[in-house]
């Protein structure tokens, strides 16, 4: 989906998510910047990151909205309608079932058929 985007735009939401990261990033160099161990770059690298990764999921948003709304309402059922003048008749297609996820899966339910008993063999005794 990032292929058919203009350039500018991908650009424009990385751009927003560093500078979200570096105003992030702030608060945090003032705490720690008196700390020896504090390393700032790396620091920002991580808030730059987070913040671009972030701006890239919330731009996203409407994207996954939308596909949402098309798979929860109802779908649009395909009709041909024959006609000879006087007798009209409308056909109605079929669509498969969506396919259901159900979380936690459902626990398989046990058995109601009956065991098939075991075949005895007689023994003939020939006394």
């Amino acid at each position: 989906m990032v292929g058919k985007l203009p350039v500018w735009i991908v650009g424009l939401v990385v751009a927003a998510g560093i500078a979200l990261g570096a105003l992030l990033f702030l608060p945090r160099w003032l705490a720690k910047r008196s700390d020896p161990a504090y390393s700032p770059r790396r620091s920002f690298v991580a808030f730059a990151l987070a913040g671009a990764l972030g701006m890239v999921g919330f731009a996203s948003l409407p994207v996954y909205y939308l596909a949402f709304w098309v798979q929860s309402g109802p779908t649009a059922v395909p009709l041909a309608t024959l006609s000879n003048g006087q007798k009209t008749v409308v056909f109605q297609g079929a669509r498969n079932r969506p396919l259901r996820l159900r979380w936690p899966p459902r626990r398989p339910r046990p058995s109601r058929r009956r065991p098939i008993p075991a075949i005895r063999s007689r023994s003939s005794s020939a006394s």
